[in-house]
């Protein structure tokens, strides 16, 4: 099971976790990459590598370093693309291979690593030309697999072409004898009749010798076969010679025989092979003996050291034991092992130890700390580190005790305890500020109070270190290193440091373009961490004063940069403009052009634009969101005038950068890095086009497409494509740029480029807004991609765009219905891409299904079979079929087979989701134009058949047996029962309340299989039927039973061991059911006895750290609150709402102390928020109870522990809890008192 070591969430309790992964090789789920590197860049929480949001993927392996490696080799092979021609022998070319392979090695496992990137820019640089030559060059491999596949080509268009002249020579001969019969009838004298019968006779006597020549060929055949069968025999048949006889074959041995396995031991062989010892954990020679085995070969033993090792980790002895190693120093590994265990003891197990133990085991870590030696630097480097961050720890959890840098400043001041001092100094300001320690924020507040008390001190330490020190980067990289974390503190006074020497020798690393790489890495991380600290700019004005003159000063050593192409640098230089613009946004807003807000900074984040790799532009993405965002908040038209410039230099930079190689052949596929980033430059235009103007940009895009008319395609389609991302905020009106766009778009030539083309389709897609008013370029437009939709390059984009202009123009675009329609039998007969063909097959059956929309009741009936037939017929084959094994799920799928459609149309989801997608885009009756009650609201009559319906009932009629029968067939698969209960809902949210003549059988099924295999999707489905009936006095009764039913058997489902964690969908998907009966029938709900037992169950299910499944608890919980609150408003009263106020007398206190302990204890993110929803709505039923029950949680929380809240804090939380008067308040108090417990 994954787990995120950020965060610790784990994937079974958030089903929809994605873990993500960097160059770095460390994993992180995606909330924690988009909060970490919410400003684009930042250091990775494991390594402390500066990392880029853009450079995180997916994490597809369960092994890091897999992802690590592939990630190196795709770079690499854009570098190391020499081909076996390059080198003058074969032995050259193989020494170059394992080389290759030496670097990845280094690379991925960090060994040597400046040296090994310093050898591949090196090989970079001296061998360019080839490099660049080896790109349009194929190699063998290449150029067979190209052979191949034109063979194959020609094999099939070979094929083709004989199948055709087949049915070309019978067409030829059928047409023969029409026209013998013909002269016949001209030129007889015989009677019309006596020819025809006789024709007739002759038709008749051929089709039965075809028939009788068919059976006697099958017998023969079967006959041929069972005397085969009769005839088998498997034995061996003699050819020649004697019978073979085995002889065990005699290999040379250079030394002596081989022993024995009996004698191995008895021989002393085993003397010296270590295995694991049966001894108890207390015992430090078994833990050495443990990890030597660890670090050896055999695979078994290190398995079973490993859980050895880890049992013995969380064992009591493990203190003792480790401080033990760590003062013996055998060897550094298990000196490691041991400063690990004891920093994670202290991480995880504190409480094991008694309080009087702590000041020994603080004298113990100095002591240790004094012991090891510090240089060489990398000797015991990683033991140091662990050891400073156990002491840490330690001290951060011991509220009484104070002055502890001061301590360390004295205890470790001398020139050789330098290294450990500033490993120290970087790790306690990281670990004050970090979440893994649960210390509160009054203890976290005292320990940043104290640190930024010695910041005087600390800088001057720093200063001295650079200054004694100046000739040794690594040290130097540590200083820096350290001062980056020390500016992390909020507290730290900012003012010195602006002016300091050591901030003014950071600012000379980034000015000075020759600085060493390491060097200056870390000094961009110290100007990022101090704009961080600078961005509140009426405290530490002087601070934000110093960083803008000294990142103004940069643009020099930045043009150097690009000058020398020295990426590394410029995305460090990058970082730092695009830090220094977040930091000073919000002043070049409230002060536009003047002191802080000197728009230079923008210029910076223009220079980014300018540069010819995207990657650069791409950090500045966020900061022109945040712009935009605050513009559109001020509506001031004379402020968007003073930025208006910025962004019109802004766009242009980009569609340079939208530019596609001019030797780019095909369309690129979607998950194509060049492809990803102009999907973020269409979000960017999207958020700034506003304050340019939607038409300007247009025309000035425009224009360029009329200068370069005969130029290269790739600025063509970058200007379309600029305009194809923002054309659909034009007005309807408009007639000046957009019909010339939509004429030149329709009489592109045939030999357009294909990307060209593409972008064109979405262009066209995007203007639906402007073709429903302008109607008279609808048929052009349709037709017009009906004829690209039959292309397979252009099957994607031209079905999204059909789609969008049928569902806007809906029954106007009726006249191609018949032409889309058929469309997709063509597309079943596609090669390969099977999955992109059915998604476009499903856009075209939409595009369909929105057509009928509008149209005449027994129209659209009859259209509607016309869509479901095919389908309907495919699926009873299916299910007629004996195959139990669905194909996607007896082999993986592969989109480049020539036959990937039809195994997937051997799975009964693809028919279930064409069923399902008809009858989602045609509006139900109640909607529908042709309904009696909406033409009378529109002041209008028309001739409407009230039976209509009759007629949709009866198309339903034909599906709905198919579709249980689906469901029945396949009832132990989840994902065919899911997407058959899909395609029910809609067919029930299309009939309405017409479809109740199906809901019995419906029930009883679902019931039935329920008890068997319990999939959630029945809960779902359940409360669809609720929702729609759930008004009708006649069916509460039916529909009680079925709660009852379906909520005891999972109920038994929960009550299993981890059942809560185990099945989040279950409690999702029944307290959905819950809260359908909550909005429909509350009356009858709370007078039920289930409505007791869902309470039960859902006070536990408060904890369960799983968003969905939370979600649909706490919104439960909310339903009950609102109903009853809604009933005390309209002076309501029965037995429902008596019995929903007995339920919350009986469990407010413990709904109450669950919500505010899940809160602060239990879930993460945005389930917080629905907890203070609960506490908010109680609060609304009664103050007073309120207060009662909330003092009564409060009671049970720890408090005057240095670590947690105080008494006072906790009065403050109740006092001003009561004293709100919207959810905001109450949320944000809940948010202070999780900061005392965090």
């Amino acid at each position: 099971m994954r787990e995120c070591p950020k965060c610790k969430a784990k994937e079974y309790s958030n089903r929809k976790m994605l873990m993500m992964i960097n160059e770095c090789g460390h994993p992180l789920c995606r909330n924690c990459v988009e909060n970490l590197f919410a400003r684009n860049s930042g250091p990775c929480p494991q390594c402390g590598k500066i990392l880029w949001r853009k450079g995180f993927w997916e994490q597809i392996f369960d092994d890091p370093m897999v992802e690590k490696e592939n990630y190196i080799r795709k770079k690499l092979r854009k570098i190391y693309n020499l081909k076996r021609m390059d080198f003058p022998t074969l032995r050259d070319f193989n020494n170059y291979l394992e080389r290759v392979e030496t670097i990845v090695m280094n690379l991925t496992y960090n060994i040597d690593v400046e040296e090994t990137e310093a050898e591949v820019n090196r090989f970079k640089v001296e061998n360019s030309e080839l490099i660049e030559r080896n790109k349009r060059k194929l190699d063998e491999d290449q150029i067979w697999i190209l052979q191949m596949l034109e063979e194959e080509q020609k094999r099939r268009k070979h094929f083709v072409e004989g199948v055709g002249d087949e049915e070309l020579s019978g067409k030829v001969t059928s047409s023969n004898k029409s026209k013998a019969i013909i002269d016949e009838l001209r030129e007889s004298d015989l009677p019309a009749e006596v020819i025809l019968d006789r024709q007739r006779k002759r038709q008749i006597e051929a089709e039965l010798a075809e028939k009788e020549e068919a059976a006697r060929r099958k017998k023969s055949k079967m006959e041929a076969q069972q005397k085969r069968l009769d005839t088998a025999s498997f034995a061996l048949v003699r050819i020649s010679g004697a019978p073979f006889v085995y002889r065990a074959a005699v290999l040379p041995i250079n030394g002596p025989s081989l022993p024995k396995p009996e004698d191995l031991s008895r021989m002393g062989y085993l003397q010296h092979v270590l295995q694991i010892s049966g001894s108890r954990m207390d015992n430090i020679e078994t833990v050495y003996h443990a990890i030597a085995v660890l670090n050896g070969s055999d695979s078994t033993a290190c398995s079973k050291a490993s859980i050895w090792l880890g049992e013995f980790q969380k064992s009591v002895y493990s203190w003792s034991i480790c401080d033990r190693i760590l003062s013996e120093h055998r060897d550094s590994t298990t000196s490691y092992f041991a400063a690990q265990t004891m920093r994670q003891k202290l991480l995880h197990s504190m409480k094991e130890l008694p309080s009087s133990s702590y000041l020994s085991l603080r004298d113990s870590l100095i002591n240790h700390l004094r012991s090891y030696e510090s240089y060489p630097l990398e000797r015991n480097s990683v033991i140091i580190t662990q050891l400073c961050l156990a002491l840490s720890d330690l001290y951060l959890q011991v509220p009484e005790w104070t002055n502890f840098v001061a301590e360390i400043l004295e205890r470790f001041g001398t020139p050789d305890k330098t290294p450990v001092l500033l490993t120290f100094l970087k790790t306690l300001p990281e670990e004050v500020q970090s979440t893994h320690l649960r210390i509160g924020e009054n203890r976290r507040r005292a320990v940043n109070t104290e640190l930024a008390q010695k910041t005087q001190a600390v800088i001057h330490f720093l200063s001295q270190v650079c200054v004694f020190n100046g000739n040794d980067d690594a040290i130097l990289k540590r200083v820096l290193s350290c001062f980056s974390s020390w500016l992390l503190n909020p507290l730290i006074p900012t003012d010195d440091i602006a002016t300091s020497d050591l901030l003014k020798y950071v600012f000379s690393l980034l000015q000075n373009p020759n600085s060493p790489h390491s060097l200056h890495d870390s000094a961009c991380e110290c100007i990022v961490s101090a704009l961080y600290r600078a961005e509140d700019t009426n405290v530490n004005r002087a601070l934000a004063v110093a960083l803008q003159t000294a990142c103004y000063g940069m643009t020099d050593s930045f043009s150097m940069a690009v000058a020398n192409d020295d990426f590394d640098r410029l995305q460090g230089y990058a970082r730092v403009f695009c830090e220094l613009s977040e930091s000073l946004l919000e002043c070049m807003i409230q002060e536009p052009g003047e002191g802080l807000g000197d728009f230079r900074s923008i210029e910076l984040l223009l220079l980014l634009a300018g540069y010819h790799d995207y990657n650069l532009v791409e950090m500045t993405f966020n900061i022109w969101y945040r712009l935009s965002e605050y513009l559109y908040e001020r509506n001031d038209d004379e402020l968007n005038a003073q930025f208006k410039p910025y962004i019109e230099r802004y766009i242009m930079a980009l569609y340079k950068h939208c530019r596609f190689d001019t030797d780019q052949e095909d369309i690129p596929d979607e998950n194509d890095d060049f492809v990803e980033f102009r999907g973020q430059v269409s979000d960017t235009l999207k958020d700034v086009v506003f304050i340019v103007g939607t038409d300007r940009c247009i025309q000035s895009m425009f224009s360029i497409l009329q200068s370069v008319s005969s130029g290269s395609w790739d600025e063509s389609e970058a200007a379309l494509y600029i305009i194809s991302v923002i054309v659909h905020n034009v007005l309807p009106t408009e007639e000046t740029v957009v019909p010339l766009l939509v004429h030149a778009v329709l009489v592109m030539p045939v030999t357009s480029h294909p990307i060209l083309t593409n972008t064109s389709i979405k262009l066209l897609g995007n203007l639906i807004d402007w073709l429903h008013e302008n109607g008279q370029y609808q048929e052009p437009c349709v037709t017009w991609l009906l004829d690209k939709v039959q292309k397979p390059c252009f099957v994607r984009a031209a079905s999204e765009s059909l789609y969008g202009i049928c569902e806007k123009c809906e029954s106007s675009c009726l006249e191609h219905f018949e032409s889309i329609f058929a469309i997709i039998p063509f597309l079943e007969t596609g090669e390969n891409r099977g999955q992109q063909l059915e998604n476009s097959i499903l856009l075209l059956l939409q595009a369909c299904s929105s057509m009928l929309n509008g149209l005449p009741g027994e129209e659209t009936a009859t259209r509607l079979r016309h869509l479901i037939g095919p389908q309907m017929t495919r699926l009873a084959a299916l299910l007629k079929s004996k195959a139990d094994i669905l194909a996607s799920e007896s082999q993986d799928s592969n989109e480049n087979a020539s036959d990937s459609w039809y195994l997937l149309s051997r799975d009964p989801v693809l028919w279930v989701d064409r069923i399902a997608a008809i009858f989602r885009h045609v509006q139900p009756w109640t909607h529908q134009a042709c309904n009696p009650k909406n033409t009378v609201q529109n002041g209008s009559s028309a001739n409407t058949n009230d039976n209509v319906p009759t007629l949709w009932i009866a198309t339903v009629e034909e599906v709905w047996p198919l579709v249980l029968e689906t469901c029945r067939k396949y009832e132990k698969n989840t994902r065919v029962v899911e997407h058959c209960c899909r395609a029910i809902r809609f067919m029930i949210r299309f009939l309405e309340v017409h479809s109740i003549t199906f809901i019995e059988s419906l029930v009883e099924q679902m019931v039935d299989i329920y008890n068997r295999h319990p999939h959630s999707c029945f809960l779902y489905l359940a409360s669809i039927l609720v929702d729609e009936y759930g008004h009708l006095d006649n069916c509460r009764s039916g529909l009680v039973h079925m709660l009852n039913i379906l909520c005891n058997d999972s109920f038994k489902l929960l009550q299993e061991q981890n059942g809560f964690r185990n099945h989040p969908d279950t409690i999702d998907d029944m307290f959905r059911l819950a809260i359908r009966f909550v909005q429909r029938a509350p009356s009858v709900f709370f007078q039920e006895p289930m409505s007791s037992q869902l309470f039960e169950c859902g006070l536990v299910g408060l904890d369960v750290d799983h968003v969905d499944a939370n979600r649909s608890v706490t919104k439960f919980f909310s339903e009950c609150i609102t109903s009853l609150l809604i009933a005390r408003k309209s002076n309501y009263r029965d037995a429902g709402v008596e019995g929903a106020e007995q339920l919350f007398v009986k469990y407010g206190e413990r709904l109450i102390s669950g919500s505010l302990q899940a809160a602060v204890f239990n879930v993460s993110g945005t389930l917080k928020r629905d907890m203070a929803e609960i506490i908010y709505l109680i609060g609304k039923l009664s103050k007073e109870q309120l207060s009662v029950w909330l003092k009564a949680t409060l009671a049970k929380f720890p408090y005057n522990e240095g670590l947690c809240a105080t008494v006072e804090q906790l009065e403050w939380f109740h006092k001003n809890v009561l004293e709100s008067t919207d959810l905001r308040q109450v949320h944000s108090q809940i948010r202070d008192l999780i900061r005392l417990y965090m």
